[in-house]
């Protein structure tokens, strides 16, 4: 595997803020006095109640920014609109994201290779966000399984690498 830095870093970035968007919905309009379009002011921090999220994922146990994260996209290309939503969606999430290639695991299918046991969690954490992804994009059809963590003990890689194969 070789590893070469992407043409276009800033369409992976566009794309992880364009998915975070799409995720968080839209926000309320303020103008400049602090109040909004409904003429009531902004709560203060004393009277605004927690809301608890039931799809809230709880906070990880794990440094995500020490992952390093290779997509294999094949047999799709590595330009693809999708490709760079999942790309951008892990990038958002805290882990580093090298450019897609387009190879394809055809003996395994589609997971997430992780390499070492400590980073089982983090495999599992990769292998939820590109499904939720998925889910999101309503591109299931493609993908014929959903992604889970496999252990990879032939392969000898760091510790903090996962391979994630799409397709």
């Amino acid at each position: 595997m070789t590893i070469r830095p992407s043409r276009y870093p800033v369409a992976g970035l566009l794309a992880g803020f364009t998915l975070c968007l799409m995720m968080a919905g839209p926000a309320p309009a303020q103008t400049l006095r602090g109040e909004t379009k409904t003429g009531a002011a902004p709560e203060t921090k004393a009277d605004a109640q927690p809301e608890a999220k039931a799809d809230a994922q709880p906070e990880a146990k794990y440094d995500r920014s020490k992952y390093i994260i290779f997509i294999h996209a094949g047999p799709r290309t590595k330009d693809d609109r999708d490709v760079k939503l999942i790309s951008g969606a892990l990038f958002s999430k805290g882990y580093i994201v090298r450019a897609p290639d387009e190879d394809q695991d055809e003996v395994g299918g589609p997971g997430v290779d992780y390499f070492d046991e400590s980073a089982k969690e983090p495999a599992d954490d990769v292998a939820k966000i590109i499904n939720e992804t998925f889910r999101l994009l309503k591109s299931e059809g493609d993908a014929k399984q959903s992604l889970r963590p496999r252990p990879q003990s032939k392969t000898k890689n760091p510790p903090n690498w996962l391979g994630v194969w799409l397709f």
